[in-house]
C-alpha cells in the first residue's frame, strides 16, 4: 500500500492497471487524477516500464545479478538502471526555502512539495504582466508532475494600487505616463530593467543551490508572457555548469529591442555543449506578443545554441495561460523527456531503480 495520488492519504491499495506506477483511494480518486494530469503521462510510463522489464528480465534475476552484468545488459539496451534504495528510503523532502533566503523583491512567493514524497525536480513558475504568483501556485498543484516541488514567485516590480489591485511585474513596461513601452533601436528601459531582474533570479537561483540543497539541472522555469520573457531571458545563458532542467515559455518571446539593438545574430553565441532545452507554445490569434518576434527568438536561441533543443509550437488560441487539452499534452510530453525521475519496482520489496540513457 502506498499513498493516494490524489488525495495524499496513506493505505491506498487501488493502482492504475496500464502503468502500475500509481495508487488510489478508490475510484473517485482515480477518475479525478485522471481527468487533471495522468492521462497525460500514462501511457509514456507504461511503456517505459514494459521496456525496462523486458530488459532486466524477472526481478529475482534483478536481486541476485551483479551490478556489473546488470549494468552491461542494460547498456546494450541504451538504457542504464541503477538501484538506488528502497521507495521508503528516498521519501526525502528538500530543504522549504524561506524568505529572508531571497532578494528582497522576490520574497512573495508559494512552495509546494512534491505530493507523491519525493522532491527531484522543482519547477519554478513566473507569472505575466499584472498579475501575481497565486494563480499558479493553483495551476501547479492542478498540473501535479511527479517527483516535483512546485515554487510560484511574484514579479520584483509593484503596481501602483489604483492602477492594478495586488499586481506585479516582472521588468518594466510603462512610460511614465503609463502607457506601454514600444520597442525601437534607441529604447533600454526593458532591457536595463530585465538586466536588473536577472540579477535577482541568480541570486535566487544560488540559494535555492546553497541553502535549499537543489541543483541547477533539477530546476524548471514555466513562464507565461512576461514571466516567460524572463525564462527565455535565463536560458540564453544557461548553459555549462549554468544549465538548467528545462524553460517552458507561453505566449512569449524574447525582447525585440535585443534584436534591433544587436549588431551581430551570433553576438550571444555560447561554445558550451550543455544547454538548457526550451519549449514555446504560441497562439495564432494573440494580439499582445507578436508573432514574428516568437520566430525569431526561437531562431536566436537556436543560433546562440547550436546544442540547444528548441521546440516552438503554434496552437489555435489568444494570448492565454495553457487553455487547451493539446497544449497540456504538449507540455507534459516535453517534461516527460526532462524531468528527472526514479521508476519504482511495484513487486513487494518496492525497490527504486533511477533509470538514465546510456552515452
Amino acid at each position: 500500500m502506498g499513498e493516494c495520488a490524489a488525495c495524499g492519504r496513506s493505505g491506498a491499495n487501488r493502482r492504475c492497471s496500464r502503468c502500475k506506477s500509481v495508487s488510489y483511494c478508490d475510484v473517485e480518486c482515480q477518475s479525478k487524477h485522471w481527468l487533471h494530469s495522468h492521462k497525460f503521462r500514462c501511457s509514456s510510463v507504461a511503456s517505459e516500464a514494459q521496456r525496462i522489464e523486458k530488459l532486466v528480465g524477472d526481478e529475482r534475476d534483478v536481486k541476485v545479478a551483479h551490478r556489473d552484468v546488470l549494468t552491461e545488459k542494460l547498456r546494450q539496451g541504451n538504457v542504464v538502471l541503477k538501484e538506488v534504495g528502497t521507495m521508503k528510503s528516498r521519501r526525502r523532502r528538500r530543504r522549504a526555502p524561506k524568505p529572508d533566503l531571497f532578494p528582497p523583491q522576490l520574497r512573495d512567493f508559494s512552495y509546494k512539495e512534491s505530493a507523491d514524497g519525493i522532491d527531484e525536480n522543482l519547477l519554478l513558475l513566473l507569472h505575466g504582466l499584472g498579475d501575481t504568483h497565486k494563480k499558479f501556485s493553483s495551476l501547479a498543484e492542478q498540473m501535479e508532475l511527479p517527483q516535483t516541488a512546485t515554487l510560484a514567485v511574484s514579479g520584483p516590480i509593484v503596481f501602483p494600487e489604483e492602477l492594478v489591485d495586488d499586481g506585479r511585474a516582472w521588468f518594466t513596461a510603462f512610460d511614465e505616463n503609463w502607457n506601454l513601452i514600444q520597442p525601437t533601436e534607441t529604447e533600454t528601459r526593458r532591457i536595463l530593467s530585465l538586466k536588473e531582474t536577472s540579477k535577482l533570479m541568480n541570486l535566487l537561483m544560488d540559494a535555492l543551490t546553497s541553502h535549499c540543497g537543489w541543483t541547477r539541472d533539477r530546476i524548471h522555469l514555466l513562464g507565461f508572457s512576461q514571466g516567460g520573457t524572463v525564462a527565455l531571458d535565463m536560458a540564453l545563458t544557461a548553459c555549462g555548469p549554468y544549465r538548467l532542467g528545462s524553460v517552458v515559455a507561453i505566449s512569449s518571446s524574447l525582447l525585440p529591442e535585443s534584436f534591433l539593438q544587436s549588431t551581430e545574430e551570433n553576438d550571444v553565441t555560447c561554445e558550451q555543449n550543455a544547454c538548457t532545452s526550451v519549449l514555446m507554445t504560441h497562439g495564432n490569434q494573440d494580439k499582445v506578443v507578436n508573432r514574428t518576434d516568437v520566430l525569431r527568438s526561437a531562431d536566436w536561441l537556436r543560433k546562440a545554441h547550436a546544442s540547444m533543443d528548441v521546440q516552438l509550437h503554434t496552437l489555435d488560441k489568444d494570448h492565454a495561460m495553457v487553455s487547451s487539452r493539446r497544449e497540456m499534452q504538449i507540455l507534459m510530453e516535453f517534461w516527460a523527456k526532462h524531468l528527472h525521475c526514479h521508476m519504482v519496482n511495484l513487486e513487494q520489496n518496492a525497490t527504486v531503480y533511477e533509470v538514465s540513457h546510456s552515452q
